[in-house]
């Protein structure tokens, strides 16, 4: 986003709008994350451990046995307004 900003900043575009996007699923399909919640310590991580993961993930989602995707879209921002009316 910083990116955009700059552009925008140094006059290069003269306006941008930004989309706020959130994408959540029902339930992890990766791992459980519980103990990690709970401040325990994380498990590390191998490229064993990785591959295992991702070949589970691809069998799941290739069988349909996830359920909901959330994706929620914000109000868009533009930028040149942002800059004008929020200005310290």
């Amino acid at each position: 986003m910083s990116v955009i900003v700059d552009a925008f900043m140094d006059g290069t575009v003269s306006d941008a709008l930004l989309v706020p996007v959130s994408v959540n699923y029902e339930r992890l399909v990766d791992g459980n994350f519980v103990h990690e919640q709970l401040g325990q310590k994380k498990k590390p991580e191998s490229f064993r451990s990785a591959s295992k993961a991702i070949w589970k993930v691809s069998i799941i989602l290739s069988c349909k046995l996830y359920i909901f995707l959330n994706l929620l879209l914000n109000s868009i921002i533009g930028i040149e307004f942002t800059v004008r009316f929020n200005a310290y």
